[in-house]
């Protein structure tokens, strides 16, 4: 690349202000070539830099994508809890979350992209790290319904199934009103949620 043009002209502000820049040149990356097949030379090409100026922010590869994965995972589970802990009633905000997640999963940049790609697979590896995510999520509801610390990983593991396969498999026959309904009749009494009265 010659001098004077990375950065497409427009330089970053500091260190931080390039590792997010990088970051979102990733998602578009991901978005448009998959998570396996998006590489660093893609990444410092869309970021418009070259590949030594990746590594001046991350290792490798594999850092940057992970970095990528974490932040969306994070933004995410922020506005997922933060949704759950504006519900008083735990069964209201368990039906209220699957249903967010089910509605604004697809449609974010990153995480649609992989859903939709079929790359979202939890592996034995991968799966303490998700519920540790969830666990983080539902923390305002187990509170507000008293589990304790085995509960809330029943629950946040249960949660996270049956999420999954509404993803996977979703009823088009069925409107979300009436998933809302078929959550409230099935889900929290499953979680014990209707006792909290």
């Amino acid at each position: 690349m010659p001098q004077g043009i990375a950065w497409a002209g427009d330089r970053p502000a500091g260190p931080e202000d390039a590792r997010v820049r990088l970051l979102d040149a990733a998602v578009r990356c991901i978005q448009h070539y998959g998570l396996t097949k998006t590489g660093l030379a893609d990444i410092a090409t869309e970021a418009g830099v070259t590949r030594r100026t990746v590594y001046r922010y991350f290792p490798d590869r594999d850092a940057i994508v992970a970095a990528t994965l974490i932040r969306g995972v994070g933004e995410f589970a922020r506005a997922a809890r933060d949704l759950i802990a504006s519900i008083a009633d735990p069964g209201e905000a368990v039906v209220e979350a699957i249903l967010f997640a089910l509605r604004e999963l697809p449609r974010d940049p990153l995480l649609g992209s992989l859903i939709l790609a079929g790359e979202v697979k939890l592996t034995d590896a991968e799966f303490p790290d998700a519920m540790r995510v969830l666990e983080y999520v539902l923390a305002p509801l187990s509170e507000a319904a008293h589990w304790k610390p085995d509960d809330l990983e029943e629950c946040g593991e249960l949660v996270m199934r049956l999420g999954l396969s509404l993803m996977a498999s979703p009823r088009v026959d069925r409107s979300e009103k009436e998933l809302r309904a078929f959550l409230h009749r099935r889900v929290v009494p499953a979680l014990r949620l209707d006792r909290q009265q």
